[in-house]
Order: C-alpha cells, then structure tokens, then sequence
C-alpha cells in the first residue's frame, strides 16, 4: 500500500532539469522584448506539479506584480506520462484537464498545444 501523498512525489532529477530548460526558452520566447517591463511569464514546480504563470505590473505600485495562473502540467511517475490542465473559471483554485491535448512523455508538445489552442483557454 502506497501510503505518500501527491505532494510528496518529486519529479526525477533529470525530468525537472529538462523542464526547467523547456520552460525557460518558452518564456523568454514567448514575449516580446518591448513588453517584459509590465509583463512577463513565469513558473513553479512543487512536487510532480508544474504551473504556468503570467504575472502583470500593478500600475501605480511600483515593484509590485500581480499573478495569474495560466496552465499546470502534471507529470505520472508510473506511466511517464505528462498531462495539461487548464484554469477553471468557476472555481479559481481548481483545474481541468485539457482534453485537446492527450497525455504525453513529450512535454514539449503540451506547451505547443498550448500555443495552437483556439479557444482562449491559455492566452485569450
């Protein structure tokens, strides 16, 4: 009987190395130059969970930032596999699962499909 909690499943050393990269260079790709002063993108990882987050300037407090979460990624240990979920609107501490990208080993093409979404779920 597996008696650990989600929290304390640790992604392996070398996974969270790859996605560390990965979400780096979309970060730093992902917004243009002349923005990064009032916008930028950022992300954490606590266990085998990784959130996206956009974060805003607060105008007229300078130094303060304002934090939206925009995707959370969550990697299986059993089967490898990563799966994307998306904010839930009508509860802000909640997630959904994102059924237009199927669980993947490939991290890389969640954040693509991220990237293709049409709906607006992710940058709308």
């Amino acid at each position: 009987m597996n008696t650990s909690k989600e929290s304390d499943v640790v992604l392996p050393l070398l996974t969270r190395h790859l996605v560390e990269t990965k979400l780096r260079d979309y970060c730093a790709r992902k917004l243009p130059a002349h923005v990064r002063h009032q916008l930028r993108l950022s992300f954490a990882i606590e266990g085998d969970r990784v959130t996206l987050n956009e974060e805003r300037d607060a105008s007229g407090r300078p130094g303060t930032w304002i934090t939206a979460r925009i995707a959370q990624f969550r990697f299986n240990p059993d089967s490898g596999l990563w799966t994307l979920y998306r904010t839930n609107v009508r509860s802000p501490d909640a997630w959904l699962p994102y059924l237009a990208a199927r669980p993947t080993a490939q991290f890389v093409s969640l954040l693509q499909a991220m990237d293709a979404d049409r709906s607006g779920m992710f940058w709308g």
